[in-house]
């Protein structure tokens, strides 16, 4: 493989899952840390990936509010938003967790909605600022530059004190017999507690996320009520989580 082999899939990599690990990108190329740590350098210098301590994120997420055009699959994940907003109605309760595909959703609010978001991310209660009708909780805690969320125990007790309508998360990965999966584990811990304080769970995913996994579980497919794609609904690639009793929007 060569070197602009090698970086491309560098740059497919972050692009999907937005954020990226050295060790997973060194396996995936059956090369040494080293060599994707240099890759990763020279792809920064570039202005293709922003490095960042031990992996690289997307341009498009290393960003506290939504620009146009900078986001990895945006049409698509508009797609996503559009249908997603339709689940909510004013006066719901909201988690709305971190990462591009949310922040598309809270971009597409009605400009007249009433309603209550609690968000560990920065960038979704920075982007919610516009909505006058919107009233937003941030969960206090220790603030993950890798992630742009809030994680650790602090905030994972704050949450189980909250209760919410739906909770809005994006999928690191998804994958019929794992659920939902994600490359940190403190991010995966914050997951399930929004999960588990809401009423419905609604899983935000670009097609290219679905049958692929991470190391950290949030939740089975039983403990998703709503699957969100840019996909027709009737499409066969949701024969196995159809089967699970999911609503595929």
């Amino acid at each position: 493989m060569t070197k602009s082999e090698r970086q491309e899939i560098i740059i497919n990599k972050v692009r999907l899952h937005n954020r990226v690990i050295l060790p997973d990108l060194a396996e995936t190329l059956g090369v040494s840390i080293d060599t994707v740590r240099r890759d990763v350098k020279e792809l920064d210098s570039k202005g293709m990936i922003t490095k960042v301590h031990g992996g690289a994120v997307s341009k498009g997420f290393d960003t506290y509010v939504h620009l146009a055009g900078n986001t990895y699959a945006q049409k698509n994940k508009a797609i996503i938003g559009q249908k997603a907003i339709n689940l909510i109605k004013n006066g719901n309760t909201l988690f709305i967790g971190g990462g591009t595909t949310t922040l598309e959703m809270v971009r597409m609010f009605p400009p007249k909605l009433k309603a209550t978001v609690i968000t560990p991310s920065l960038p979704v209660a920075m982007q919610l600022m516009q909505f006058e009708d919107v009233r937003i909780n941030i969960i206090g805690g220790q603030l993950s530059k890798e992630s742009r969320v809030v994680v650790g125990g602090f905030s994972i007790n704050m949450i189980q004190g909250m209760y919410a309508d739906y909770c809005f998360m994006g999928s690191g990965c998804l994958d019929p017999i794992r659920g939902v999966t994600e490359l940190d584990w403190e991010v995966s811990e914050m997951k399930k507690a929004m999960c588990r304080s809401s009423k419905q769970v609604v899983c935000l995913t670009i097609s290219e996320k679905l049958n692929t996994s991470h190391r950290y579980a949030v939740c089975s497919l039983d403990e998703i009520d709503h699957l969100v794609t840019e996909l027709e609904p009737s499409n066969d690639v949701f024969a196995l989580y159809r089967q699970k009793g999911i609503q595929i929007i």
